[in-house]
């Protein structure tokens, strides 16, 4: 006997004994079944509205909620709860009515082998619509993750879908001058470098989008205000929304270089004495134990 997980069953049918016996049949297939049971609107509306539910099987009797107005009150819970409807006698004409009505699909009561199928069936797709809102909201969740990391970023950042921007960081739109990021709507990335250096840039976005790995291409970018500096761009194949996009990734090559010169003298003040020139003890002390650990090797 195959073991299931938790069913959490509401049955709306006034008859115990059909109750009952639903209820052991699935227990009977495997499954760990938690059932109440409704017959009138009042119980079936707390049911769907209070109770976490699997399935819902409603059975057909004039004094019974239909399968519309069941249908109704879990579309007002904005719930995922399948329903099927029972018959005594499986006929097209009413497989075709209960599901336009909004039936999942339809079980017979002459046939309980047919209900544990149908069961599985569609807990096997609840399952999956399950697991697709899960991994849509864990994907939500990481493009936040990335969004944040993005905004916090000194490195100037943008995404590009057939030239138009689609995001660009705090520190992209700094470097060239902007505001914020609706400023750009209006603005592609040829509008942003000289137009003496947009073939080259042309060229080395056809090699980007064809998934070569261009090497970065140093152009001349143009600020809003209409000065110019000298930027590296890198880029790489990214998507967003869906949509395919490229990562471009921006440097002020005057700052790099300012930047560089910065730390090498950094690194000359932490080697060398002020007054003397000298290396300082800190220096000598780094190679001794550099010595040292080479002798032990």
């Amino acid at each position: 006997m195959s073991t299931h997980p938790l069913l959490r069953l509401l049955i709306v049918e006034r008859s115990l004994e059909t109750i009952e016996t639903l209820a052991r049949t699935l227990r009977e297939a495997g499954y760990v079944v938690d059932h109440r049971y409704g017959e009138d609107a009042a119980q079936v509306r707390e049911a769907i509205g209070e109770q976490p539910l699997d399935l819902i099987l409603v059975g057909q009797d004039e004094e019974l909620p239909s399968l519309k107005e069941v249908r109704g009150w879990i579309a007002t819970t904005f719930k995922d709860i399948p329903i099927l409807a029972l018959v005594g006698e499986l006929t097209p004409q009413y497989f075709t009515d209960a599901l336009r009505t909004g039936a999942q699909n339809v079980v017979s009561l002459q046939s309980l082998e047919h209900l544990v199928l149908v069961v599985e069936k569609e807990l096997f797709h609840l399952e999956n619509r399950r697991q697709v809102r899960r991994l849509e909201a864990r994907l939500r969740e990481s493009e936040e993750r990335a969004r944040t990391l993005l905004d916090s970023s000194s490195d100037a950042i943008a995404y590009i879908h057939e030239g138009a921007h689609v995001y660009a960081n705090p520190a992209y739109l700094h470097l060239f001058g902007y505001q914020q990021e609706q400023d750009l709507e209006a603005i592609t990335l040829m509008d942003m470098v000289t137009r003496a250096d947009r073939e080259r840039l042309k060229g080395f976005l056809r090699r980007c989008q064809n998934g070569k790995g261009p090497k970065p291409v140093r152009i001349t970018g143009q600020r809003v205000d209409g000065s110019n500096f000298i930027m590296e761009l890198s880029c790489q194949p990214a998507t967003v929304r869906n949509e395919p996009s490229l990562q471009i990734l921006v440097r002020n090559v005057a700052e790099q270089t300012e930047l560089s010169e910065l730390r090498q003298r950094v690194e000359k003040l932490l080697r060398h004495d002020p007054l003397t020139g000298l290396y300082n003890r800190k220096y000598f002390m780094q190679l001794l134990e550099q010595a040292h650990a080479r002798s032990t090797e």
